[in-house]
């Protein structure tokens, strides 16, 4: 779920790769975006409106059933 973009697409394409400290910045900032939209999608003083579209980009960007759905939906969002 916390996968950087490039880890997703190796994973995806069957490719090696070599990890680098920019990888895990990516997947740090990944946990930090993942809090906030937890933390907003359950805010019970949040707009109706803008708490359901929380809720569809939260999906969007970290709920997929495979690896090829997720880096999918990561890049429309």
């Amino acid at each position: 779920m916390f996968m950087p973009h490039e880890v997703l697409m190796a994973l995806r394409y069957n490719l090696p790769i070599m990890r680098t400290f920019l990888h895990d910045a990516e997947s740090l900032a990944l946990v930090v975006v993942y809090c906030i939209f937890r933390h907003g999608t359950k805010d019970k003083d949040l707009d109706k409106t803008l708490k359901d579209g929380l809720k569809k980009e939260f999906e969007n960007l970290f709920s997929a059933p495979n690896v090829e759905i997720l880096v999918k939906n990561r890049a429309s969002a």
